[in-house]
């Protein structure tokens, strides 16, 4: 309802080239076609002009049955230009939501699901942020940032540094992931941006489901972040920020397992060692008195 939406269709002849009108364009993957030389050269000459995209692909596509296939979106390459890389892997947290999955026998579980990615690591350098406190990557893949001529590029989001991935074999269904060494943790840049000397811009978010409501968590801030990067394409960054209001929830900060151990227990005893300190001043005082 804020936007005039259109659909492109490139197999309609009069398409010869994306209109400059066009303030954003909206790339998604839903992995039944790939993307032609004739369109990735359509959607390069849109952007290398000027133009705005937002690209919503997978480095490894994911099936309702949770099998893995690769990726059909043939948009790598454009994305390399822009020195962008889409790893071919996924990614995992220890920073994940709860998904539902069911047993066989008609029940259902809640389990966290390392493969649905929460990230609140956010550059704020940028307004994009504006109203986003926690983001969810259902089966995301990595990005590497490379220096190309004429481009500047810039991370956006990472995972937390309790994350690791899989690569050419995948196992997905959560009682047989498996659990990972240690020295593999690590930070995982999960959406970027790039631009050009001409002024165009692209932002890459490597999870096709990013924005579909089945698999938002209930205090994502998916659609609030597209929404603010829509918002600052379409004006020419003049509605940069315009969206803020004040955030209800904020998420707790990441922390490893050490840390849990020290604030679970700090609060456990902080109280019971007040009130001995106050009664032991109390007594102190009444022996005074007597």
């Amino acid at each position: 309802k804020q936007f005039k939406l259109s659909f492109l269709n490139f197999n309609d002849k009069k398409t010869k080239a994306i209109d400059k009108e066009i303030k954003t364009l909206l790339v998604f993957d839903a992995n039944n076609k790939s993307y032609s030389n004739d369109e990735v050269d359509k959607i390069g000459k849109y952007l290398n002009k000027g133009g705005k995209g937002i690209f919503f692909l997978s480095g490894v596509w994911v099936d309702d049955q949770l099998a893995t296939a690769p990726a059909k979106n043939n948009l790598s390459p454009l994305l390399s230009q822009w020195g962008i890389k889409l790893d071919k892997d996924l990614v995992l947290s220890g920073s994940s939501e709860l998904v539902s999955f069911g047993t066989g026998g008609g029940a259902t579980i809640f389990t966290p699901y390392p493969f649905w990615v929460k990230a609140a690591d956010f550059n704020q350098a940028k307004t994009y942020f504006s109203n986003v406190h926690q983001l969810t990557f259902p089966w995301v893949s990595s990005l590497k940032l490379s220096k190309k001529t004429g481009f500047e590029t810039f991370p956006l989001v990472k995972t937390s540094a309790r994350s690791w991935h899989q690569q050419g074999i995948f196992n997905l269904r959560p009682n047989s992931i498996p659990q990972p060494n240690r020295d593999n943790l690590q930070a995982f840049l999960v959406t970027a941006e790039s631009k050009n000397k001409n002024g165009g811009e692209i932002v890459v978010i490597p999870s096709s489901r990013f924005i579909l409501q089945r698999y938002l968590g209930r205090d994502s801030s998916n659609l609030e972040f597209v929404l603010n990067l829509v918002n600052d394409f379409a004006s020419g960054g003049v509605l940069s920020g315009i969206r803020s209001r004040s955030i209800s929830i904020y998420p707790l900060p990441d922390l490893n397992e050490n840390q849990k151990d020290i604030f679970r227990y700090t609060n456990i005893l902080i109280l019971p060692l007040l009130f001995s300190i106050y009664g032991v001043v109390r007594l102190a005082r009444r022996k005074k008195i007597s």
